[in-house]
């Protein structure tokens, strides 16, 4: 049986959206992790504020990391902790593309000890 073209459309729109995001959130913990280095700071902080600012309409959509994960996010950069965050990007960014948020409450704490949590 075939499907409508409208119905295949919407499901690939769908995949399509999820990898997207899924794929912002990588970007983003790599250019934390640039910046942790020590890297170009004021590039990276725009560029990091930049995929903040594409990934906030996607994430008011989401269950996961929520608004008080993706403040904490936003405070880091604010903050200039660069450490926390590339810890919290990676968290986010490994729970996503592995799905473990929804089994582990660890990927919803805020604050990470001495090591990123690896779901």
């Amino acid at each position: 049986m075939n499907k409508p073209a409208t119905e295949l459309t919407g499901v690939r729109s769908y995949f399509s959206a999820t990898e997207e995001r899924v794929e912002r959130w990588r970007e983003l913990h790599r250019v934390a992790r640039n910046m942790a280095k020590g890297g170009q700071s004021d590039k990276l902080r725009k560029e990091a504020s930049a995929k903040l600012v594409e990934l906030a309409p996607l994430e008011d959509l989401c269950g996961y990391p929520g608004p008080a994960l993706f403040a904490r996010v936003q405070e880091r950069l604010n903050e200039g902790d660069t450490a926390g965050l590339e810890r919290l990007t990676q968290r986010i960014s490994m729970s996503l593309l592995s799905n473990s948020y929804r089994d582990d409450p660890e990927a919803w704490k805020d604050e990470e000890e001495d090591a990123a949590h690896v779901p």
